[in-house]
């Protein structure tokens, strides 16, 4: 599954979740689903280092995952439209910013 198609499934669910919960899918409520989604990661990081009884590296892939969703969803609402096109000019840019060689 491309970013496209993985975009085009999860906005269709948030936008049956956010009218059944009642709230606008803006740029505003995408950061801060965002935002928590980065705490989740940073509790189960913490976890691995001072609390191991409760970490998962099963739950830490699955807020990983969580992040990159909501960043798609942060990035469609802020206008984003074409997701690969666009992540794809900013490694090249990257790339011309720090005078790496490409890969082949």
């Amino acid at each position: 599954m491309d970013i496209e198609d993985i975009k085009r499934k999860y906005m269709h669910f948030m936008a049956q979740h956010s009218k059944q919960k009642g709230y606008g899918l803006d740029v505003e409520t995408a950061f801060i689903h965002l935002s928590e989604e980065v705490g989740e990661v940073a509790q189960e990081l913490i976890n691995k280092k001072m609390r191991k009884d409760l970490y998962s590296d099963k739950k830490l892939r699955e807020e990983i995952i969580d992040v990159i969703i909501e960043a798609i969803v942060l990035a469609t609402v802020a206008g984003v439209d074409d997701l690969g096109t666009a992540i794809d000019d900013k490694i090249e840019e990257l790339y011309k910013r720090h005078k790496f060689k490409k890969p082949k």
